[in-house]
């Protein structure tokens, strides 16, 4: 059963294992990774643009990444299910990271946690950061982007090709080998559209499946929730 937590827009439905927000508690939803299907280029949207900024106040746009491939994560701090994926992410950008494909995490923080906004959201995130070694860009979300990407669950994770366009998405954790398989085939596609070949090799294959008991967060409207 798990526990409905009603706060202002976007409203978030915690269902972090054994994770304790604002006194509640709330169940696993799924024990089971998220795969996800990339679309035929040809039914792909178009990335809604952002805007964001990083630790050190630098700005960073989404077409800062165009002609690459990009995995781009909403997090929080506090979701167990996102400190599952951060190594992989960080595999990802060890064996891809040279060859046109960049990870970028986006901190929903501010959300997640009604912060009360980046000056705190900073001193928990920075902290997390240093002590996951993560090796990959941390940009600071909002609501605005959150609503733009139809964010729905934390952690959520979006495959966008090189022109820009959203190629697959994982609403939970990710599931290892199925992203890994997808960037591998946006990667080919991007060579294609280049005349080169395909550099770098594939990461190290993961078992299927995560630990019992852990996964995400659902970020939803429960019921007809008035702003206060």
């Amino acid at each position: 059963m798990m526990s409905a937590l009603r706060i202002p827009a976007p409203q978030l439905l915690l269902v972090c294992a054994l994770l304790p927000l604002l006194g509640a508690r709330a169940s696993a939803a799924s024990p089971h990774p998220t795969q996800a299907v990339i679309s035929a280029p040809g039914h792909r949207k178009p990335a809604s643009s952002f805007t964001l900024h990083d630790a050190r106040g630098g700005t960073v746009l989404l077409a800062d990444f165009r002609g690459k491939v990009l995995v781009l994560n909403f997090f929080a701090t506090a979701c167990d299910g996102c400190r599952i994926e951060i190594p992989w992410f960080m595999e990802f950008t060890r064996a891809y990271g040279s060859s046109g494909v960049a990870v970028v995490g986006i901190s929903t923080d501010i959300i997640y946690e009604r912060l009360s906004g980046a000056n705190e959201a900073w001193s928990r995130i920075n902290p997390f950061v240093r002590a996951q070694n993560v090796t990959y860009p941390i940009l600071m979300g909002d609501e605005r982007v959150v609503k733009l990407y139809g964010v729905d669950s934390i952690p959520s994770t979006y495959l966008i090709d090189a022109r820009g366009r959203v190629a697959a998405r994982y609403a939970g954790v990710i599931d290892k080998n199925n992203l890994d398989s997808n960037i591998r085939s946006l990667r080919t596609e991007l060579a294609k559209s280049i005349g080169g070949g395909v550099s770098g090799s594939r990461i190290g294959v993961s078992r299927p499946g995560c630990p019992a008991g852990i996964a995400g967060s659902v970020i939803g409207k429960a019921g007809a929730v008035k702003k206060g």
